[in-house]
């Protein structure tokens, strides 16, 4: 067993020390395993159906940033899901186009960090050159529950 002088000038075995680090280590541990669990990016997903609300499978669907216009691809699953994942924060469109169908556009979407946005993409029959297009507005996301709030009025 190893003594060692500690800041107070007193002495403490190798055990005690090996403690202390061992503690230090584990709350740096923690406190960068919840730095990485911060996402600096937002998701659009969704589904990908027709006009009687079956699935479409393998329907592309791109998102395209409009400040650099960057696309990022996916591709509908078996189930007419899709998912966009990893998008900087900005505005994008979201648009697909599969043969016999018209193609799909939507604007303004807007992709803020940690949005996970969900966009269903309703695909109708006709000729691919034909487009609709969908011009809602993306719904604000509340991220944060406020849990109460108190004022206090007084009077003069």
């Amino acid at each position: 067993m190893f003594l060692f002088v500690n800041p107070q000038g007193n002495f403490s075995s190798s055990a005690a020390l090996l403690r202390r680090v061992w503690v230090v280590c584990l709350v740096i541990f923690a406190a960068a395993t919840a730095l990485l669990a911060q996402e600096t990016r937002g998701t659009i997903r969704g589904r990908v159906v027709d006009s009687s609300g079956a699935v479409i499978p393998g329907a592309p669907v791109r998102a395209t940033n409009v400040a650099t216009n960057v696309t990022v691809s996916s591709q509908s699953n078996a189930d007419g899901n899709y998912e966009i994942p990893y998008l900087l924060p900005g505005k994008y469109r979201l648009t697909s186009e599969m043969t016999g169908f018209k193609s799909f556009l939507r604007e303004s979407i807007e992709i803020r960090i940690g949005d996970r946005i969900m966009i269903e993409i309703p695909m109708q029959v006709g000729d691919v050159r034909d487009q609709v297009t969908v011009t809602t507005d993306t719904p604000l996301l509340e991220t944060a529950t406020e849990i109460g709030r108190a004022s206090c009025r007084e009077r003069v």
